[in-house]
Parts: C-alpha cells; sequence; structure tokens
C-alpha cells in the first residue's frame, strides 16, 4: 500500500507528539534525579581504564595502589587548578602509604599554560590522555573538575563535582578512608565536623538551596526561586545555586532572566553540562533557535548520554523544520529514558 506525502506528514506528526508525550512523562523524574545522576555509584567498579601519557607508559586502573583519587580536569581551564594544587598536597602527605593520584584530561584541549603553571608550581602529578574521552564517557562525568576516590579492588567510595572551599577537608577525609587510616563512621564523623567549620553564611546559603529544593518539588515554583535569591546572596560564589535559580526561571518562561545567569555562569569558565543546556534552552525559549543548537550542542559534548538535552534538540529541530532532525533526537530521548 503506498503512502500518500499528506498521510507521511501527518504520521510524522503524529510520532513527534507521541514521542514528546512519552519524553514528558521520563522527564518529569529526570528532573529531580539529575543532580545526582552517574553511571558509576560509590559501592560500584569503577570500569576498567588505560589512560596514555607521552613521556611514559600507560596508567590502568588495576595497578599497585591501596587507593587511588582520579580527578578529570580541563588544563586549558584555570577553575582546575585549584583542585590539582589540593590533590598534590593530599598526595605528598600519602604517598608513603601507598596513595596514587592522577589527573585524566581530553588531550585535544590545550595544556601549554597548565604545564607552565605546574612546573612554576612544582606540580608532579601526571597528567594523561583519555583518548576519545572514554574514561569522561563510562563514568558518567557532569562537571568538569571532578575528582573520584576508589580502593585497591577499583570499587568506588565517593566523587567530588567541581571545586569548593570544602574540597581540600573532603579529599583528605576520602583519601584516608582509602587506606585504611579511619573507618566509615570515623569518616563520616571527620565530615560532620569540619561541615562546620565551613563560613556561616555558606552553611545558611545550603539550608536555603534545600528548602528550595523542597518547594519546587511540591510545585512551589516561585516560592524557590525566592529562597534560592536568597542563597545565591548568602554565598554569590556557588555556581550550584545560581544554576538552580536558572533552572527554575526557565521553567517559569522567564527566558531572559535565565540567559543572565547561565551567560554570567559560563563566562567564568565552569565546563558544565548544564550551563550549557541552560544557555540553550534560555535562547530557544527566546526564538533564537540557531543559538540554541549551539549550546545544545556543546551540552552534548561535555555530557553525551543526557535525555533532556537530546529532547531539547528535537524541539529545537522541529522549530526549525528540520523533522528528520528532531525525529532522531527524540528517539535518543526515548532510548536513554526507558532503557
Amino acid at each position: 500500500m503506498r503512502v500518500g506525502p499528506v498521510e507521511r506528514t501527518g504520521r510524522s506528526r503524529a510520532t513527534m507528539v507521541v514521542s514528546a508525550a512519552a519524553l514528558i512523562i521520563g522527564l518529569a523524574h529526570l528532573q529531580v534525579a539529575e543532580a545526582k545522576l552517574r553511571k558509576v555509584a560509590p559501592g560500584q567498579p569503577v570500569p576498567p581504564f588505560r589512560l596514555s601519557r607521552a613521556d611514559g607508559p600507560a596508567v590502568e586502573r588495576d595497578a599497585p595502589a591501596a587507593g587511588t583519587l582520579l580527578a578529570y580536569v580541563d588544563p586549558s581551564r584555570e577553575s582546575c587548578r585549584d583542585v590539582v594544587l589540593a590533590l598534590q598536597s593530599i598526595q605528598r602527605q600519602y604517598a608513603t602509604r601507598g596513595l596514587r593520584v592522577i589527573l585524566a584530561a581530553d588531550p585535544t584541549r590545550s595544556r601549554d599554560a597548565y604545564l607552565a603553571w605546574a612546573e612554576k608550581e612544582k606540580i608532579d602529578l601526571p597528567l594523561l590522555d583519555d583518548l576519545g574521552s572514554k574514561l569522561y564517557g563510562d563514568l558518567g562525568v557532569f562537571v568538569i573538575p571532578t575528582t573520584i576516590f576508589f580502593d585497591k579492588q577499583g570499587i568506588l567510595l565517593q566523587d567530588i563535582p567541581s571545586y569548593g572551599a570544602d574540597f581540600p577537608a573532603r579529599a583528605d577525609a576520602y583519601a584516608q578512608r582509602l587506606l585504611g587510616l579511619i573507618d566509615g563512621r570515623e569518616m563520616e564523623a571527620l565530615l560532620d565536623v569540619r561541615s562546620h567549620l565551613t563560613p556561616d553564611s555558606a552553611s545558611k546559603a545550603e539550608r536555603h538551596r534545600r528548602a528550595a529544593r523542597l518547594l519546587a518539588e511540591k510545585g512551589e515554583i516561585d516560592q524557590a526561586i525566592e529562597e534560592l535569591e536568597r542563597a545565591s546572596e548568602l554565598d554569590p560564589s556557588s555556581w550550584l545555586i545560581r544554576a538552580d535559580l536558572g533552572d527554575l526561571l526557565l521553567s517559569k518562561g522567564r527566558h531572559p532572566d535565565a540567559l543572565a545567569i547561565f551567560s554570567a555562569l559560563d563566562a567564568k569558565e565552569i565546563s558544565s553540562a548544564r550551563i550549557k543546556e541552560g544557555l540553550g534552552r534560555a535562547e530557544a525559549g527566546l526564538g533564537r533557535n540557531r543559538e540554541a543548537i549551539e549550546h545544545l550542542q556543546a551540552a552534548l559534548l561535555l555530557n553525551p548520554n543526557p535525555a533532556r538535552i537530546h529532547f531539547e534538540m528535537g524541539r529545537v529541530c522541529e522549530r526549525l523544520g528540520d523533522k528528520d532532525r528532531a525525529l532522531e533526537h527524540y528517539r535518543k530521548a526515548l532510548e536513554r529514558i526507558f532503557r
């Protein structure tokens, strides 16, 4: 039976409608879980990896080490250097106990400025090449830098996305746990004590952020926005609070305000798929579809596996009249929700 062009177009549109409806159902769950999503959770094995280096042998997951700290960094960004300095200090403190500290990076990223800085700071941590960004994808890294901690069996203890004022203390506590210097209860107690040493304004900001999350889950978006605005006033250095605020502004259709937030975060060289996605969604909401595509493609490069980014790409492509490409992204989003 031959299908005419009108009927074929109708079926194509119907497929898009069904795809979008299914995505809305699936994404309702992802909106809540996204911040905690990992391909590898604590207690699970880190995927085997082989990281190459120009000046020595390749490094693999299974190596004679009591524990490993691996930081995925972007050497072209100065924002990664605080992580490197903190890890260098930890490595020097615990190297005699068998702790291994390594850095992994996409080899296509420029590293000339980093190498000059590392030489000046006497950094001797190896910077290894993740060819084809395989480890990046296998781990499900969302934010660069991200630091993971795994034991001699390759089991993940914990990961720390980005860098905050508490990073050195947290990394030190996880390192001690990997080496068996403290047990799990002592580690939690150490982290709890040190959490109370953070500035009072930061602690208050985090309480407002948690309140905003609960309000958002109840659908009280305006009140959640107010909580995040208070949190941002208390801790203006937290990009996560600003990103939360941008997401809620997008959900309210306040695209210019959201665009201003995500643009400011992007200007700070924070390498995150979430920020690129926020820029894309904001541009799309303002009708600037080609700019939206550019940002969403950048988000996919940073995190090639998210359903929501494919969904947003599908919506933008549909508005641009590229129905085949829209369907392709809708299908990819559906595969990632229901697989």
